[in-house]
């Protein structure tokens, strides 16, 4: 009774092709007989089967929903996108320092197609020879013949000319081990040639440039199930240059750093990712963290999306946001801290700066002696790490017994405050000096600071107070 499994040795088959059909044609069973050697038959409804030979090489081409890149794995009676492929719903693209558009396929090419469905194709027609696949200089799209075909057994002319890993698409780029019948994959070479291809099946092997397991790796997928996986390293264990193909057509998912590469060596202060997709969100999930901090903005302000990556857990990258930012957070402060100005005497500027343990709402602001807020220079929400204030004050006319108070205040995560005032003193006629004072949390009003320093009244007269970096100008305070 059902089930019948059948065996044979497909290396024992002559040339031409040999296929294991159901009587209705192959519409339930239609096993390729030199492509694997068993198959187990299971439906009671199909009591017999059909060995059909040709002389000519057939091969089952399966496809995705939406882009793949396919090739013609043999030379067909007709090469014409809409014979060789009857379901398509674009048009077919290889590439030639740029997409070319075509309506035939030529065997040893690959090319970008569309489908609205999976489905599976079959391509017969007379084997490739000689088993050459001509490149240029620079980026190819390649199609293997009829058999799979190791990285390792391809070889070239001249030799040692391929500087890529071959990459092949399945909702995303990733790297090659070996080159199917049918798909189409990348590579890129550094100057005009051919690659030769092996005449019979082989083994898979390891692509040319290999990710180190140690690597911290970045998952992003798209709401279409697209994915690509990019990598951050230390700088001596990168071996190659880790270059990606070119980007796929629009509105195929595709993910990575800004210099087209899929890895990048950490030290840098940010490593910029460049996303795009047809299907959103997008989500970005970590592993391998090893004990580095990572942060996740987007490249614009950092309001759309801004999260500290933990293991495992995805974040989201919203409709829109079409770069983002992975920042290295190295050796995060473990307190609050504000930190004396430098340099100090200074004309006309000064750097005053302060450290945040977690995420926190900062206020920077210039005060009176009476306590009253003159300006404000910094409001608003930080990241967590060490960061400064360019401070720029031009004084118009000023008496050391009348100096100005600079109120900070670090309202930081779970209620922990840290705050300051510092008073300004000129020192000469060219130079400004701030002495800082710091208070306890619970004592951070100016009545406080006023116990400390008796010198703050008095009138201060007009300066121009702002940032060294406010575009918009300075700010005239009188008093």
């Amino acid at each position: 009774g059902y089930p019948f499994t059948f065996s044979w040795d497909s290396s024992a088959l002559p040339a031409g092709s040999f296929m294991l059909r159901d009587e209705l044609g192959g519409i339930v069973v239609n096993v390729d007989m030199k492509a694997q050697r068993s198959y187990t038959l299971t439906n009671p409804g199909i009591t017999s089967l059909q060995i059909v030979y040709s002389a000519n090489i057939c091969r089952n081409i399966i496809v995705g929903s939406g882009w793949n890149i396919v090739s013609t794995p043999v030379t067909a009676a007709d090469s014409a996108v809409s014979s060789l492929y009857p379901g398509a719903v674009s048009s077919a693209f290889w590439y030639n320092n740029g997409y070319v558009q075509s309506t035939a396929f030529r065997p040893g090419r690959g090319y970008w197609l569309k489908f609205a469905t999976a489905d599976t194709f079959t391509i017969c027609g007379q084997p490739v020879s000689p088993r050459d696949v001509p490149v240029h200089t620079g980026w190819n799209i390649i199609g293997p013949f009829e058999t799979a075909a190791s990285i390792a057994a391809i070889g070239s002319t001249p030799t040692g000319i391929v500087t890529s890993n071959y990459f092949g698409y399945l909702n995303g780029y990733s790297s090659a081990t070996s080159l199917s019948a049918g798909s189409g994959y990348w590579v890129k070479v550094a100057q005009d040639g051919a690659l030769h291809l092996p005449g019979g099946s082989s083994k898979s092997s390891q692509p040319v440039i290999v990710v180190n397991p140690n690597w911290t790796r970045m998952d992003l997928t798209d709401n279409a199930g697209g994915g690509v996986s990019l990598y951050l390293g230390k700088a001596q264990e990168m071996t190659g240059t880790y270059e990606l193909p070119p980007l796929p057509p629009p509105g195929v998912f595709d993910a990575r750093f800004a210099g087209n590469r899929f890895a990048e060596a950490m030290g840098k202060d940010t490593h910029e990712i460049q996303i795009a997709s047809g299907s959103v969100p997008v989500s970005l999930t970590v592993s391998n963290l090893q004990g580095r901090k990572l942060r996740l903005k987007d490249a614009v302000d950092g309001k759309q999306v801004n999260a500290v990556l933990v293991e495992g857990r995805a974040v989201l990258i919203p409709s829109g946001v079409t770069r983002i930012n992975i920042e290295e957070m190295q050796n995060l402060p473990t307190v609050y801290e504000l930190s004396q100005n430098y340099p100090n005497p200074f004309n006309p500027t000064t750097i005053i700066k302060f450290a945040l343990p977690a995420a926190s709402y900062v206020t920077l602001e210039v005060i009176n002696t009476l306590g009253q807020r003159v300006v404000t220079l910094v409001d608003g929400y930080w990241d967590a790490g060490y960061h400064q204030v360019d401070i720029l004050i031009e004084l118009q006319h000023f008496s050391d017994q009348s100096p100005v108070g600079i109120f900070h205040e670090l309202y930081g995560a779970f209620g922990h405050t840290r705050s300051g005032y510092c008073l300004l003193h000129q020192f000469d006629q060219r130079q400004v000096g701030i002495d800082c004072f710091f208070a306890a949390a619970q004592n951070h009003g100016i009545a406080g600071f006023q116990t400390q320093r008796r010198n703050i009244d008095g009138d201060v007269g007009a300066a121009l107070i702002h940032r060294a970096d406010d575009a918009a100008g300075p700010l005239i305070a009188d008093r």
